[in-house]
């Protein structure tokens, strides 16, 4: 038991060490960035922010305009837009060349209105910087557009603010919510407790690592925070730059909210894959992510939503170890049903705390701790499944050869009730022993050569055994022309029903294996064979069931005084000499009184048997040789 356990901790052990070296190394941050994607996707469906709306530049407004669009138009768009009176006013339009004509008039118009904001490009890793409009007065109405991009293409963090070893810079989604929030009296602070940090309204937003969640080794230069996608991926509301320049928009779509200009147009490319790139909504514009973080921001501010939350990296590793040690429960399955039922249910839990963690926006770390409990899984039944091999190979090695199939196949299931490992354990039986020997084998082994012998005292045997299996009785030996079996082991009885189950199966056998000897020995006549007789002793009673003999070499046998009763039995010498080939069947008055009232049995007198002191009733089975 002690080395099943330590075999088990040590597989649990080995697999929650490699899941965390597979981690480690970033074995693992692709499939946990799908499983965050997924969780993002299975989250309940929410709304799309209201405040926020898209004037869309899309295929039939480059058209109509051209590409770029000229500063002149650029100014028309400003104007008209802030005549519907949003609270805020984003461009995602990079200016830092003049297109003329309208460049002074594009400048007086910014220049006058404090709620509109420009993009630029802080630029690094492998991207060129693009400055900001020169013309703008005031640089807190610009801000970046870097956009991360995770391996596989997919945009799941946000930038929050960036540097070059001066002051930090905000991005365009953080300078958009801030100016609306201003009206609102909130602003970014530090907060409280850890300085370092930018606290907005209630929330403290801590930036992502390079081992936030799943990601392993991330870039998590400047200060980048999760994107929720909240609202995703039905589209914001969305209004054309035609509609706008034209004058179709309702006012009240754009009143008081954030608007964004960008552009859909295929032709442009400004387009990103998200979590939701598979769910219908194939991209997702550079408008829309700056509208979906800005809408975060905003939603956070006010206490509408909390941060994406992970778990600390030691409650993570907790539970790996957790799911690790319920993976050693396949321990225990001993059926495949209940390692089914084990590994399914194990997964039923790891899936509702995962989506729970998604609908509340929490990055639950469902891959490595399923990852862990399936391998802890596979490899603790994988070792069960040898052991159990070798055990069920050394049990078999006991049985296989003297029971019947479906009795080792009964030993075998029982094996926790009977076994302790590769071997049976001693145990009290309630059982019927038959001793069953040829009468007259000396003369015949005499008169034939020793193959003849040999082959004549299989003819015997295998019936004999062919008869005793089919009775369910135990062959414990064979010894030269004896055969001893037993009725009860090692399966033991557990009421006198079954003790009377026992020992009339065992005087059904000592029939049977009589009539099958009468057969033979009219076949052996009939090949001018040696003939013999057949004597058959039966005793029920208390015995011990154990393995015997050595580590290196044992076998399971029984011990005690009702064994070798039945013995004296087989060999007793009756006042009126033996019943030649008819052959004989005595049995003791232990075995009597477990047979049935009209057993046909009769008492041939009391007999002290050699090793006891005090006399026995013996019965004789059929005692006029009469067929079974």
């Amino acid at each position: 038991m002690q080395s099943r356990l330590a075999q088990a901790l040590a597989s649990a052990l080995a697999v929650f060490a490699a899941v965390l070296g597979l981690r480690a190394v970033g074995a693992l941050e692709r499939a946990e960035l799908a499983a965050y994607d997924l969780g993002l996707r299975a989250r309940p469906q929410a709304a799309p922010d209201a405040r926020l709306v898209i004037i869309d530049e899309t295929e039939d407004d480059l058209k109509r305009f051209g590409h770029p669009l000229s500063d002149e138009l650029l100014a028309k768009i400003v104007e008209r837009a802030l005549e519907l009176e949003p609270r805020v006013l984003g461009i995602d339009k990079f200016r830092d060349i003049p297109v003329a004509p309208g460049s002074d008039a594009l400048e007086r118009v910014v220049a006058a209105r404090r709620n509109v904001f420009w993009i630029y490009q802080f630029g690094g890793n492998g991207t060129r910087r693009i400055p900001a409009p020169r013309w703008l007065a005031r640089p807190a109405q610009a801000g970046f557009v870097d956009i991360l991009v995770d391996p596989g293409g997919i945009v799941r963090r946000g930038l929050l603010y960036l540097d070059d070893g001066g002051p930090p810079q905000r991005s365009f989604a953080l300078t958009l919510a801030l100016a609306y929030l201003a009206r609102d009296g909130i602003g970014e602070k530090p907060d409280p407790q850890e300085k370092d940090l930018l606290r907005l309204g209630p929330a403290t937003l801590v930036p992502l690592q390079p081992d936030t969640g799943g990601y392993s080794g991330a870039d998590a230069s400047g200060y980048q925070m999760l994107l929720d996608y909240r609202g995703a991926p039905a589209p914001f509301a969305r209004v054309t730059l035609s509609e706008l320049l034209d004058g179709r928009v309702d006012p009240a779509l754009l009143r008081d909210r954030i608007a964004i200009v960008g552009s859909s147009a295929d032709s442009l490319k400004d387009y990103f894959s998200t979590p939701f790139s598979r769910r219908g909504a194939e991209f997702a514009t550079g408008a829309e992510v700056f509208a979906h973080q800005a809408s975060q921001l905003v939603r956070l501010a006010k206490g509408e939503s909390f941060p994406v939350r992970t778990l600390p990296r030691a409650a993570e590793t907790a539970l790996l170890a957790l799911f690790c040690a319920l993976g050693l429960a396949a321990w225990l399955a001993t059926r495949a049903k209940q390692l089914a039922g084990l590994t399914l249910g194990g997964i039923a839990v790891l899936f509702l705390a995962w989506y729970a963690g998604a609908a509340a926006g929490v990055w639950f770390p469902a891959t490595p701790l399923a990852l862990g409990f399936v391998l802890t899984t596979f490899v603790s039944a994988s070792l069960r499944a040898v052991q159990e091999a070798r055990e069920r190979a050394a049990l078999m090695a006991i049985f296989s050869r003297h029971v019947a199939p479906e009795v080792a196949r009964e030993l075998w299931q029982r094996r926790d009730e009977l076994a302790d490992g590769r071997r049976l354990r001693p145990r009290r039986l309630e059982a019927t022993v038959l001793f069953a020997d040829l009468h007259g084998y000396t003369p015949v082994a005499a008169r034939l050569a020793p193959e003849e012998t040999a082959r004549w005292l299989n003819q015997f045997m295998e019936p004999m055994t062919e008869v005793i299996m089919a009775h369910r009785g135990w062959i414990r030996q064979y010894a030269g022309d004896a055969i001893m079996a037993v009725f009860g082991a090692p399966l033991p009885a557990q009421t006198r029903e079954d003790c009377e189950h026992d020992a009339r199966a065992a005087v059904a056998c000592a029939r049977e294996m009589r009539r099958r000897f009468a057969e033979l020995n009219e076949g052996w006549r009939r090949a001018e064979m040696p003939t013999a007789g057949l004597r058959i002793g039966i005793y029920s009673g208390a015995m011990v069931g154990c393995d015997i003999g050595s580590r290196q070499r044992h076998e399971y046998g029984v011990v005690g005084d009702a064994v070798n009763v039945a013995a004296r039995l087989q060999t007793l010498a009756l006042p009126e000499g033996d019943e030649g080939e008819r052959g004989r069947i005595l049995i003791g008055e232990e075995t009597r009184v477990l047979l049935p009232i009209n057993e046909p049995c009769e008492r041939v007198g009391s007999f002290v048997l050699k090793g006891r002191s005090e006399p026995m009733s013996v019965y004789r089975v059929d005692p006029q040789g009469g067929r079974p």
